[in-house]
């Protein structure tokens, strides 16, 4: 069969061998185009690429901390953390300030915290983090930093900063 594609087809026939898992294949075809197809084909049919690997995950996680602005050691319990480009993606801080949210892979989101009296006696303000775009890897210690009102108010003097009235 080799003599066949050197007589008669004019190419030398190319040779390589695939090993896996201890077994070892000779393989000879006429052409690299054909053998880079077979040895692709090979691989799949054996087991080392899957479906599941090749597909992305629909979802990816962003957890973090809620934290008392300047005062890492306060969390902020019972804060509801949304998505600015979808708000129907929500979750609210446990009792340490821990949050996990679930978001769409490989699209951009924004976290915020949204502003409210999550400790008795302070308002906090609601503050973006940066704009994310996951791709296939879960985001850990996005942590949020929120100021209470005295501290929103004399960061805004301070930054010269216009706000909102809500």
């Amino acid at each position: 069969m080799l003599s066949f594609y050197k007589q008669v087809l004019g190419i030398p026939p190319a040779s390589f061998s695939i090993n896996y898992q201890g077994v070892t294949m000779e393989i000879s075809v006429a052409t690299k185009r054909v053998c880079a197809i077979f040895a692709a084909t090979s691989v799949l049919a054996l087991g080392a690429v899957t479906e599941a690997d090749a597909a992305p995950a629909p979802s990816v996680t962003i957890s973090g901390k809620a934290y008392r602005f300047n005062h890492m050691d306060t969390p902020i319990p019972g804060a509801t953390i949304k998505v600015r480009e979808n708000s129907a993606l929500s979750t609210v801080t446990d009792a340490n300030g821990d949050y996990v949210l679930t978001v769409p892979n490989d699209t951009n989101v924004t976290p915020y915290i949204e502003s409210g009296d999550y400790t008795p006696g302070q308002h906090y303000n609601e503050i973006d983090l940066q704009t994310f775009h996951p791709r296939g890897e879960d985001i850990v210690n996005a942590n949020f930093q929120t100021p209470s009102d005295p501290e929103y108010l004399g960061l805004k003097l301070i930054l010269s900063v216009e706000s909102r009235e809500d």
